[in-house]
């Protein structure tokens, strides 16, 4: 199923007619880069069912994690899990990550980009794509990965935060590539401590963004004294302006209409021999119907 929409026009050189290459900041994407964005998402179960359990929003069932390809909109990969699993787990996205770059034909495994939001952020899981990016040690037959990973915005965070000079925000773009009013971006990679960074990947760098926040925002106490709603991502990229790159970043936001689509097609819809309608209480058939869900979503 994914090698036939690969090959009957969904070209990610942009050579074929129906090829859709990613844009941002009203630019385009590199013609060879393929952008795989991973997501989590909770099923509800409204009976007992095999490894469904309480879930992070308080609710009860499934919390299936899966990789989209932004090219061609296509769920490449997804994996069931139980409702009390981590959004950071590294396993879970190492493991759906491999099996959606599998499902990529050859040819166009050699640049890829993986966005992911913040809560999936683990040193194991950068450690993992770093290893991956031997685009500089091994030259043509090497493989650059990049990486856009949400950070959290901690204490250490908000310190060096408080240390960045005016002059030193520039302006953020919107989707349209123009100037956003009352949102800036900054890099602070140089204002962490070195014991914090000497223990990241190589290369990794920590970009903040700043915007006058909206009504009814939920704000930290740091925010409400300062006025601003921050947010931070981690990337690996060294060339290109930190305001694109941030709209690069904020792009990650499309995979929700791939959920959407998804459970419109079946993810929210698991089977039952009662209705027909939620989570079958086997968890092997709810599996296999999540595969069928993804073949059907593509």
């Amino acid at each position: 199923m994914k090698r036939t929409s690969w090959s009957s026009g969904l070209a990610i050189s942009g050579d074929r007619a129906g090829s859709r290459r990613p844009r941002v900041a009203d630019s385009t994407l590199p013609k060879d880069l393929v952008v795989l964005d991973v997501d989590a998402t909770i099923v509800i179960a409204h009976s007992e069912k095999e490894h469904a359990a309480r879930t992070f929003k308080k609710t009860f069932g499934y919390h299936p994690i899966g990789v989209w390809c932004d090219n061609t909109g296509e769920l490449l990969a997804a994996t069931l899990r139980p409702g009390n699993a981590g959004s950071n787990t590294a396993a879970d996205h190492t493991g759906v990550l491999s099996e959606a770059i599998a499902h990529i034909p050859a040819p166009h495994r050699k640049s890829l980009l993986f966005r992911v939001d913040g809560a999936g952020y683990a040193h194991e899981l950068l450690d993992w794509i770093t290893r991956m990016n031997t685009a500089k040690t091994s030259g043509r037959r090497g493989r650059s990965v990049q990486y856009r990973v949400g950070f959290a915005v901690t204490e250490t965070i908000r310190e060096a935060i408080t240390r960045v000079p005016k002059r030193a925000w520039t302006p953020a773009m919107d989707t349209d590539g123009d100037v956003r009013e009352h949102a800036d971006i900054v890099e602070i990679t140089g204002l962490l401590p070195k014991e914090m960074t000497e223990k990241w990947p190589t290369g990794m760098r920590v970009i903040v963004r700043r915007e006058h926040p909206h009504p009814g925002a939920q704000l930290s106490l740091f925010e409400h004294a300062d006025g601003w709603r921050y947010q931070a991502f981690a990337t690996n990229t060294t060339t290109g302006q930190l305001a694109f790159l941030a709209a690069r970043h904020r792009a990650h936001a499309r995979v929700e209409d791939g959920i959407r689509h998804a459970k419109d097609t079946g993810l929210g819809r698991f089977p039952s021999p009662a209705s027909g309608r939620y989570p079958h209480r086997e968890y092997g058939i709810n599996t296999a119907w999540l595969l069928a869900v993804a073949i059907a979503a593509t």
